[in-house]
């Protein structure tokens, strides 16, 4: 039974727990003071008859009262359980052993934990090797969330690196009642736990008496705090020395002297890190107090350099110092912000994550915010710091050892935060110069010194985007939750090289700080034990960061309620790290998050990876550069000279171009030409000094793809290595067979091959990504390796195996492809003739091949040769339908859409349902059913590309009125096609009665398509559904564990899918040449992070794209009772393609980028409307006035009826403002601000729709004639001016401009064409005149007569008369 099910058992109550013979069960319970409050523990015998329920080895209590004994005995907060004893024969209780869950009788340890004498003697002997004071077997988790969970990870990875076991270090874990009810991953993932009081965390995790007794109780070596809780806690470090046992953090003289923010400024202060105008500027006396202090500091000849003597204080603020850089009162706090300069942050120096902290602008709201910040945090003092506008929050991290040595771990970025908390973090730094990071680290590293600091540490600052300049802002004494951002660009596990400082290794020994600074490491911690030599950390410089890194936090929280903490269970949570994006949570699917937790549990960390750094050409002039700086001082001058100059030449080259490539076969010649030229003793020395060099080169000479190549191949190699042992072989029997293998050397290579292959998921997932990457791209150059990853059969390998095999068909397709081309070119060289015996032999062969060529010819199908494409599509249909047809029942005809294929016995094909049934296609039970749906839709569009729509005559008269109203919201369809009432009546839409086809009907169901008449003429039709509908998305049959799934969309909303539907159907309705119209009553678009990743912007894009690009008549309109909204008005705008659009909406309707709630938000927040009823309210009035004159007893009386008269009017005022940000959103004033032409009443839109429709068609038409006539570089606006101007001048407008809105006047002069055919010969013949004056332009004028002989050819005799005796004269 998983422990996370046994423990919500027990802490239910539910008695699911196993119940255990009581010689199983320590008889023993240990409270954690005895009676007399001594520190020794004492006992309590249970009695026979006591019911024990117990967690496998942990015993819990049930006797009621007996438990109220012992809870009442010492307030001090106990634990409330206790593991068993290791020895129950024993006498003495205080024995613990671990809390086992894996054995049914309650022995051993939780996940195996086995800490053997080996592995404990392992730990002493790399304490002692490396320095250390005092190793670490066991520490104590002080913590929970995913600070625990992330300490038990990183110690379990190291210890697993360092000694070969995650066991060698316990770790503890404590749990509240809460934690174990949600399920807390940490204490499932610990070696023990400790169950502890619950509550707020001053209960637990935040008691220092409870931290100790539980850390005496476990008998551990070291206590671990996180962050949070008791992190910053100088008594907590104090009360564990005392009791002998190691924290895993500063000292408490350290954490009282930089913890503290007003007392952290005042020692950046004297150190020279720059800091921000506060309240304590002007206390200069703080530098003085600190050069008395450095009275026995040895200062070095370069770099400042601080040496504390053991067991001293380094600084010591006096009590009157601190004083003068605090403020006490409100009249104080405007003092300093005067001082200051506004806008400021009145700050508690014992705030954080969000609290004790005011952004003030002037006195006002310093005196209405002071006391806020003194009530957030009681007892605190209160600091002035000035505001830094347009300013980043960026940070350095520290560790530092007991020996004075401060290393700077690159740097971070956090200034994306939430009130006050960070929500996005990156490293390293980006927006600062390089040598302001530097400056950055060496600040830190002299605050750090200054105070003799030991442990990990970030210093906090504030930089200037305007002026560069940086600002010391605080130093938190503890790890902070942003650390995995700079675990993976210093390549440093954090968390274990606290561990490390807590032996008291120093910072020198340890490897990764070694390879931070580009010092020599050596293969083992033993060999680094005793080669290592100590260096100089003010002197050393750190390597560049690995890549780049961005940490995103995961958290519990409301949105909708200010993003306020949330409780609850975790129904599903599913994750799974990849090499660009890795996660760690704090909760499991099925936990929970409970009201004591931190709202964060989850953060991903994305780093750049493998294949990046493969296609990177940066790659090989950074590997060449690491390389040649080993050897460069060895190697002979001039050939340094020369390699150093052509490198310098072509980085600086690839620096300004991504695609210069790496100078290998240049450098290589250099290389050559110098051991060429060099004395013959010396030839060999110099072969084997430039081998790293000659390498690399020699890997580069084919360029980066064949450089990756080598890599890939190489890791496959190494791959199948290794899983070749383990396939269809036990472990055991593997690990037996190396041993006999590898008798005669290291026996470290077995471990490294088993550590490797218990890697196997990571390893998978790699090889799978680089497939996909570069394997798939060309498969033929991986073929003798696919085919090896063939003979892996074990069920391990499956998803490895499978890709394999699909890059292999994909090899033999591509070969296949080529093999079919090239047989059907040969065929091509008869040109259009499509019956020559050649290509009748060459396409038989194709159409009865064995092969499985239908996927081949498909890949061939958009090829850019007609003949060939025509072959292609010809053949696959042949071979498609060989088993239905017998021989020549196909016949082909290509036509301007493409290929038209008919079949003869066409009856006997359709009773064999070859028809797919997919959602957005029509299906039809017979040939006539199917015939006419096709007639049906041909009755919608052109006879052909471009012409005019088929107008039938009306059964629905157009001048009737829109029966259907929306009530509460509008249903589409009855919108569009009318729909019965309860007493059977139909109520008519907008458009024809039953002319309505809706399109594309199963997908994507929150948007409605189709086609449907209106006074018999054709148009398309696009509206929005109202009501939530549901999408079934179908169970992955390749997937085992997947599962169908329900998922409801909101009616109002456009989702990916309806996006890309809508778009769809403007591309389909543009084509098909119809006028379109939008019912649009959209409230904007989804906005989630799945809807991103399914691409909700880019269909959003396609809609404006395809209304933009849209040739016809478009009219938007806002329905009865629907509203547009948000960036769904953006995409429908008629500004979009003002030549065709145009927007209308009724009444009733609304329209608005915002809603009004959110409109007042922005615009008539809460202190405007207070500022609003202090003008008009005469209660208010009054009530101030009297304020003024009131005395001091009276004085919060007055302001208690001010507060509750404000507030009895807020909700008023709310009520009042929303309704006035309403009347903006009105269609009146749409058409008042000129965004809808005009308000189109809903009952009349019909008729009114049906005028507009004939009007723009017949508009359309002029204006397409105008432009044929005049060349298309005539606009559509121009040519309906042209249109305008000639009407206006017409006999039949008599002059009247406003004759031109007169529909049937306008008709009476368009229907007659002699009205404007002379102008349209003007303009074809000004057309005309212009391409010959081009012609005349140009330089080729022999073309000419050929060219005018050709046009005379074309006309009919009578008329080619006419034409050359016109010529004649012209030339005459």
């Amino acid at each position: 039974m998983e422990m996370r099910a046994l423990v919500s058992c027990s802490a239910a109550g539910n008695g699911a727990s196993d119940r255990f013979r009581l010689s199983n069960v320590s008889p023993w319970i240990t409270s954690a003071r005895g009676p007399s409050g001594s520190d020794s523990p004492a006992t309590v015998k249970l009695g026979s008859s006591s019911m024990i329920r117990a967690f496998k080895g942990v015993s819990i209590y049930k006797n009621k009262t007996r438990r109220n004994v012992l809870s009442q005995r010492n307030k001090q907060f106990r634990p409330m359980a206790y593991l068993g004893r290791k020895d129950l024969s024993s006498p003495d209780p205080t024995s613990f052993c671990d809390n086992d869950i894996s054995e049914p009788q309650g022995t051993g340890s939780i996940n195996g934990n086995d800490h053997s004498a080996v592995r404990v003697s392992q730990v002493d002997e790399f304490c002692k090797a490396h320095g250390g004071k005092r190793p670490i077997h066991s520490i104590l988790v002080a913590t929970n969330g995913m600070a625990a969970v992330k300490l038990i990870r990183s110690v379990r990875a190291w210890s697993c690196q360092t000694f070969g076991s995650e066991k060698s270090i316990s770790l503890v874990a404590m749990a509240t009642p809460e934690d174990m009810r949600i399920n807390a991953e940490h204490i499932r993932i610990a070696d023990q736990f400790m169950q502890v009081p619950g509550g707020t965390n001053n209960n637990n995790y935040a008691n220092v008496h409870l931290i100790v007794e539980m850390a005496q109780a476990t008998g551990v070596d070291a206590v671990w705090p996180g962050w949070g809780h008791a992190s910053e806690n100088p008594e907590l470090p104090d009360a564990l020395k005392a009791k002998g046992v190691i924290f895993l953090g500063p000292t408490a003289a350290s954490m009282l002297a930089l913890g503290d923010k007003i007392g952290s400024s005042l020692i950046a202060q004297a150190a020279d890190v720059p800091t921000l105008p506060w309240s304590g500027s002007h206390v200069s006396e703080a530098e003085l107090a600190y050069q008395r202090l450095m009275k026995n500091i040895r200062l070095s000849s370069d770099v400042f350099q601080v040496k504390i003597p053991p067991g001293s204080s380094l600084v010591t603020i006096p009590e009157e110092m601190y004083r003068q850089a605090c403020v006490y009162t409100t009249e104080e706090a405007v003092a300093s912000c005067q001082v200051v300069g506004y806008p400021a942050m009145i700050k508690a120096s014992w705030g954080g994550g969000g609290k004790g902290i005011r952004k003030v602008h002037d006195d006002d709201e310093v005196r209405a915010l002071f006391k806020q910040v003194q009530g957030e945090v009681p007892g605190s003092p209160i600091f002035i710091m000035k505001v830094a506008s347009q300013s980043r929050h960026l940070e350095v991290q520290l560790l530092c050892d007991q020996y004075g040595n401060v290393s700077a771990l690159h740097s971070r970025d956090c200034s994306v935060q939430r009130r006050h908390q960070k929500i996005i973090e990156e490293g390293p730094i980006t927006v600062a110069p390089r040598d302001t990071v530097k400056k950055l680290e060496q600040a830190a590293r002299r605050l750090a010194k200054s105070v003799n600091y030991v442990g990990a540490a970030t210093v906090e600052f504030l930089y200037s985007m305007d002026t560069g300049d940086y600002f010391f802002l605080e130093l938190n004494p503890r790890l902070q939750v942003e650390h995995p951002v700079t675990e993976r660009i210093a390549d440093i596990n954090l968390p274990a090289a606290q561990v490390a400082v807590g032996m008291g290794i120093p910072l020198w020994q340890i490897p990764e700080i070694r390879r931070l600074y580009g010092i020599e490491q050596y293969d083992s911690w033993r060999t680094t034990s005793l080669l290592a030599s100590p260096f100089d950390f003010d002197k050393a410089e750190s390597v560049r960061p690995k890549g780049h890194c961005v940490a995103v936090r995961v958290t519990s929280e409301d949105p909708d309620d200010g993003f306020k903490p949330t409780s609850g269970q975790v129904q599903e949570l599913s994750f799974k790290s990849n090499p660009n994006v890795w996660g760690y949570f704090s909760v499991k699917s099925g936990g929970g998050i409970h009201e004591f937790s931190d709202s964060q549990f989850g953060k991903f960390n994305v780093v750049q990876d493998l294949v990046s750094c493969l296609d990177s050409p940066e790659l090989p002039f950074l590997q060449w550069q690491e390389c040649f700086a080993v050897l460069a001082t060895r190697l002979p001058k001039d050939l340094r000279i020369m390699l150093e100059s052509k490198y310098m030449e072509y980085e600086c080259i690839s620096r300004n171009s991504l695609t210069a490539d790496f100078p290998a076969k240049l450098l290589k010649g250099i290389l050559k030409a110098h051991v060429a030229s060099c004395d013959e003793n010396e030839r060999g020395a110099l072969e084997r000094l430039i081998e790293p060099l000659m390498s690399l080169a020699n890997s580069y000479e084919g360029g980066r793809e064949s450089h990756a190549c080598a890599i890939v191949r190489s890791l496959f190699e190494e791959y199948l290595s290794v899983e070749g042992l383990f396939n269809d072989n036990m472990l055991a029997h593997v690990i037996e067979r190396m041993r006999q293998e590898y008798k005669k050397v290291d026996r470290s290579k077995i471990v490294d091959i088993v550590l490797s292959h218990q890697g196997l998921k990571s390893k998978n997932k790699l090889v799978l990504r680089l497939m996909e990457h570069f394997v798939y791209a060309n498969p033929a150059v991986y073929r003798d390796k696919l085919v090896r990853f063939l003979t892996l059969n074990h069920t391990n390998y499956s998803d490895v195996v499978l890709k394999a095999i699909q890059l292999l068909e994909q090899r033999k397709l591509s070969e296949l492809r080529s093999s079919i081309l090239s047989e059907l070119e040969m065929c091509a060289e008869d040109g259009e003739n499509m019956d020559t015996p050649k290509r009748k032999c060459a396409m038989e062969d194709l159409v009865s091949a064995p092969l499985a060529v239908e996927d081949a010819l498909v890949g061939l199908f958009d090829h850019s040769d007609r003949t060939l494409q025509r072959l292609v599509v010809e053949t696959y249909i042949r071979r498609l339908y060989q088993p239905y047809v017998v021989k020549e029942s196909v016949r082909m005809q290509w036509h301007q859409y493409g290929l038209i294929a008919s079949w003869e016995f066409l009856d006997d094909l359709m009773e064999r349902k070859t028809t797919d049934s997919d959602d957005d296609q029509d299906t039809f039970s017979d040939d006539l059913e199917g015939v006419s749906a096709i007639l049906n839709w041909l009755s919608y569009v052109p006879a052909h590309a471009g012409g005019p729509l088929p107008l039938l005559a009306p059964s629905d008269p157009p001048e009737r009125t829109v029966e259907y109203v929306p009530q509460n919201s509008c249903d589409p369809r009855a919108a569009i096609a009318g729909v019965n009432d309860k007493a059977g009546k139909w109520l008519g839409g907008i458009f024809d009665k039953n002319s309505f086809i809706e399109t594309l009907e199963g997908w994507a169901r929150t948007v409605v398509t189709g086609r449907a008449k209106l006074g018999g003429v054709p148009v398309g039709v696009v509206a929005v559904e109202t009501q939530t509908v549901t999408q079934i998305i179908p169970a992955d049959p390749g997937q085992v564990d997947s599962h169908e799934r329900v998922v409801p969309h909101a009616g109002q909303v456009w989702f990916p899918g309806s996006a890309a539907k809508t778009a769809q159907a403007l591309m389909d309705f543009n084509r098909e040449g119809l006028p379109l119209f939008i019912l649009a009553n959209w409230r904007g678009f989804s906005g989630g992070q799945r809807d991103l990743f399914e691409g909700i912007l880019q269909a959003g894009s396609a809609i404006v794209e395809n209304l933009r690009t849209y040739g016809q008549p478009v009219f938007v309109y806002i329905p009865k009772m629907g509203e547009l909204r948000g960036g769904a008005w953006v995409v429908v705008d008629s500004q979009i393609n003002s030549d065709y659009v145009e927007m209308y909406a009724d009444e009733t309707s609304r329209g608005n980028v915002l809603e009004p709630e959110g409109m007042i938000e922005i615009k008539f927040r809460k202190r405007e409307m207070l500022e609003c009823m202090g003008r008009l309210d005469q209660n208010l009035i009054s009530l101030r006035e009297k304020l003024q004159d009131a005395k001091q007893s009276e004085m919060d009386l007055i302001k208690q009826q001010i507060k509750a008269r404000k507030k009895q009017l807020l909700p008023l005022y709310i009520q009042i403002a929303t309704k006035f940000a309403d009347l903006h959103d009105t269609s009146m004033r749409m058409a008042a601000k000129g965004v809808i032409k005009c308000v189109v009443d809903w009952s009349g839109s019909r008729s009114f729709f049906y005028r507009k429709l004939i009007r723009r068609i017949a508009e359309s038409s002029l204006v397409k004639n105008v432009r044929e006539a005049a060349g298309d570089n005539l606009s559509y606006k121009s040519a309906l001016g042209l249109i305008k101007d000639w009407f206006c001048k017409s006999d039949v407008a008599k002059g009247k401009e406003e004759a031109w809105t007169d529909d049937q006047v306008f008709f009476t002069w368009k229907d007659n064409v002699g009205n404007y055919e002379s102008e349209l010969s003007q303009l074809r013949a000004r057309k005309l005149l212009n391409q010959l004056a081009e012609i005349g332009n140009s330089s080729d004028l022999q073309a000419l007569p050929q060219g005018l002989a050709n046009i005379l050819h074309k006309v009919e005799p009578l008329k080619r008369k006419e034409l050359v005796d016109a010529l004649r004269k012209v030339l005459s």
